[in-house]
């Protein structure tokens, strides 16, 4: 997931990344403002992304609660 500022600039980053995954099996997606509040039949592709964030958000979260008891550890934990 690439988030970006502007939308054009996301079209832009969005072309190149067509060019790079030429006959590769990659997804594509853009997402905006505009998008995500326009007609009904994009709602699936919308809510699929919606879903996506979620288990984002989900695993960033597990990710961040792992960090912050190892940074609370008395000693230092080494992993093998």
């Amino acid at each position: 997931m690439v988030v970006v500022p502007t939308r054009e600039l996301a079209h832009q980053i969005y072309r190149e990344f067509r060019k790079m995954s030429g006959g590769r099996k990659f997804r594509l997606c853009v997402l905006t403002k505009a998008a995500a509040s326009s007609t009904a039949t994009q709602a699936p592709t919308t809510q699929r992304f919606g879903e996506l964030l979620g288990s984002i958000r989900a695993g960033l979260t597990i990710a961040r609660d792992a960090h912050q008891r190892l940074a609370a550890a008395p000693e230092p934990i080494h992993i093998a």
